[in-house]
């Protein structure tokens, strides 16, 4: 995964390589959890979805209203990926808030 920014100054440009589709179908839904993958591999460990508003999946997020959507909500806001084998550029990151800890 690469995270550049944009050549105006204002968003980041998101590229994943994605490896492995071989024979499955998609579309494939993206999301960004909680909590990264612990070491031992177990993705239960990730927890939910990033959602530090609490909004919740119900009802479905409204992809022309993106802040309807959790924070972690990639292919609600941006789409599902298509099937794919390779790499893929799918969406740039703007006015995106951030928090201080």
């Amino acid at each position: 995964m690469t995270f550049t920014a944009s050549t105006n100054g204002t968003g980041v440009a998101v590229k994943v390589d994605l490896l492995g589709f071989s024979g499955a179908t998609g579309p494939f839904n993206y999301h960004v959890h909680d909590q990264p993958v612990p070491a031992d591999g177990n993705c239960n460990g990730t927890l939910a979805h990033l959602d530090p508003y609490q909004r919740g999946q119900t009802p479905a997020c409204d992809k022309t209203a993106p802040e309807t959507c959790e924070v972690g909500d990639m292919s609600g806001k941006h789409n599902a990926i298509p099937n794919t084998n390779g790499s893929l550029s799918m969406f740039s990151l703007s006015n995106v808030e951030c928090g201080e800890e």
